[in-house]
């Protein structure tokens, strides 16, 4: 990833997501379009990943419960 690091849970993404959209805002002046549409299709990779990803331990936890 180029700008995410050590990202492991979708509180930690969102919270880097933001901090990246305020350096890197078009706005900026040492900032582009470019950059923020890259962090926006990592964002969504990410989110993606880490989503499924907490759904599939959600429906273990869920099966393990409901199956007592």
């Amino acid at each position: 990833m180029k700008y995410f690091n050590n990202v492991s849970t979708l509180e930690d993404l969102r919270r880097q997501y933001k901090e990246l959209l305020k350096k890197y805002h078009p706005d900026n002046p040492q900032s582009s379009t470019e950059a923020c549409q890259e962090i926006n299709a990592e964002y969504d990779r990410l989110f993606k990943v880490l989503k499924d990803k907490h759904e599939s331990k959600s429906d273990k936890t869920a099966n393990s419960t409901t199956h007592k």
